[in-house]
């Protein structure tokens, strides 16, 4: 912090003050905000009524992972590492896209929660576009490899009965 002298009457040094500063402006929590040159979004689930976010659930997205914390009562965090995410889904409504919000699902090997649904956000298509690509690079950064474990999924079961090759 710069500090200020001021001087008297008789061009004397009294005291140093600290020089005005200007807090930064507070942004709305909706739009790309850069922290260390690396993106990380922090997004409100909102009421699909005019878009107003009065959930307390708060989305934060970085080029890492997918924290997700709610509650009000008691405070939930969940995060969710981008190189497990396998594919991303976006979906608008008619209501949703009146108030420009949209859903995100992220499908992914998470064992917590195997599908993220990010609900009501602003943004949603160029989070979805930012997680879909961010994804990919940190499989390739960790070079894991991406594989089907057909055996895990919980509606593989039920969609094996109607397997149309085994009749």
């Amino acid at each position: 912090m710069d500090l200020k002298e001021e001087k008297t009457d008789m061009n004397k040094v009294t005291e140093k003050k600290p020089e005005s500063v200007q807090p930064p402006k507070k942004e709305d929590e909706s739009l790309f905000t850069p922290h260390h040159n690396a993106k990380t979004y922090t997004e409100k689930k909102r009421l699909t009524f005019l878009g107003l976010p009065w959930t307390f659930t708060t989305y934060h997205i970085n080029e890492e992972k997918i924290t997700v914390d709610s509650g009000f009562f008691k405070k939930v965090e969940n995060d969710c590492y981008l190189y497990k995410v396998l594919d991303v889904r976006y979906e608008q409504t008619v209501f949703q896209r009146l108030a420009g919000l949209g859903t995100i699902h992220c499908f992914g090997a998470d064992v917590t929660n195997p599908e993220l649904v990010m609900k009501n956000i602003r943004n949603a298509q160029e989070i979805k576009d930012f997680i879909f690509h961010e994804s990919e690079e940190e499989r390739m950064k960790r070079k894991t490899i991406n594989t089907q474990n057909i055996g895990m999924h919980p509606g593989m079961a039920q969609a094996a009965q109607f397997d149309s090759c085994d009749r």
